[in-house]
């Protein structure tokens, strides 16, 4: 599925590297994310460690 599926608020891991802004962080496929919102081309999500991270909106993800 698509990261711009999700409804806000759902928990996801990325199937694949997601592309991030310049100077972003990366985000790892392991790790569990807390979905926010759309802003543009990009999302903004929130780790497991509580770092905000932007992920492409066309990312593939699994909700968990």
């Amino acid at each position: 599925m698509k990261l711009y599926d999700l409804k806000k608020g759902a928990l996801f891991k990325l199937s694949e590297p997601a592309q991030v802004p310049p100077d972003a962080p990366q985000g790892v496929q392991e790790d569990i994310y807390k979905f926010g919102a759309i802003d543009g081309m990009y999302s903004w999500s929130i780790g497991s460690d509580g770092e905000r991270y932007y992920f492409a909106a066309w990312t593939e993800v699994e909700e968990v």
